[in-house]
């Protein structure tokens, strides 16, 4: 890996680009505070259950049980992780490099729901084997 010009001690944005960890330029405490799985994976706990429920509903003689209610949940969840991931970079204090960080942040995520290696539920289709 290419690296890049020190600054205080830590490697710069442009050095870090070029590496497969862009966080890896923010203090350990500032990534600490955008984690947000702390509060997803509770938060997706009920919907979970919820979808469970709906296709046990639907039972066995519904031709395809599981994909509408699972492209539901996985709706939600995206709707949830965006929310959350917006709220959090949101709390960042005004700089043009937190702005630079939160536009690649929600590129990468909308890239990341909608490409081809994202799940087909996720692109609001569904998956055939």
């Amino acid at each position: 890996m290419r690296s890049g010009p020190l600054r205080h001690g830590r490697r710069t944005w442009a050095s870090a680009r070029s590496g497969s960890n862009a966080f890896r330029t923010w203090p350990a405490g500032q990534v600490a505070r955008l984690d947000a799985r702390w509060a997803f994976w509770p938060a997706a706990e009920d919907p979970f259950h919820e979808l469970l429920d709906e296709v046990i509903d639907r039972g066995p003689e519904d031709d395809d049980p599981v994909s509408e209610p699972l492209i539901e949940y996985a709706t939600g969840l995206m709707t949830t992780a965006r929310t959350q991931m917006l709220q959090r970079l949101d709390a960042l204090p005004p700089s043009d490099r937190n702005h630079r960080a939160r536009a690649r942040a929600v590129r990468l995520f909308e890239d990341a729901m909608s490409g081809d290696r994202a799940p087909a539920e996720l692109r609001g289709e569904i998956a055939r084997d």
